[in-house]
């Protein structure tokens, strides 16, 4: 297993991206991670996934000021033994579409929301994204 960041441009903002050594490990950590909160999500037919998240940090007792936003915004994991060109694009654009909807202002945020998972508007472009990057290639 491989690990590295990968950061949006001009922020701190970053994602976790782990590469495992086979698709199946992948899908483990994916099922894992998205059976946390009692979701029925199935991972088990991925090539490749992208969990966005955002995190706060909270203060510790006594300590004065806001709580602050972290700059984890998300994991992206691959398998070493399927990430091609055309999978490692389309999670990373699952991972731009969200670094973009983080970095709206507060009133703009519903016009960008495309819903708490993969919706369809976000789906449709990724969908139509592929199809034209397969044509190029």
């Amino acid at each position: 297993m491989k690990k590295f960041r990968l950061r949006a441009l001009k922020t701190k903002k970053y994602f976790d991206v782990i590469i495992y050594d086979s698709v199946e490990e992948l899908r483990k950590a994916a099922n894992g991670y998205d059976g946390r909160g009692g979701e029925n999500i199935s991972n088990d037919d991925v090539l490749g996934v992208c969990h966005p998240f955002e995190r706060i940090k909270i203060l510790a007792k006594g300590q004065k000021g806001r709580p602050k936003k972290h700059p984890n915004i998300g994991i992206i994991r691959f398998a070493k033994t399927h990430t091609t060109t055309q999978i490692v694009f389309h999670e990373t654009m699952h991972a731009a579409f969200w670094q973009y909807r983080l970095s709206l202002p507060k009133k703009d945020k519903e016009k960008a929301d495309f819903g708490p998972t993969c919706c369809l508007k976000e789906d449709a472009f990724l969908h139509l994204a592929d199809r034209l990057y397969i044509k190029m290639v």
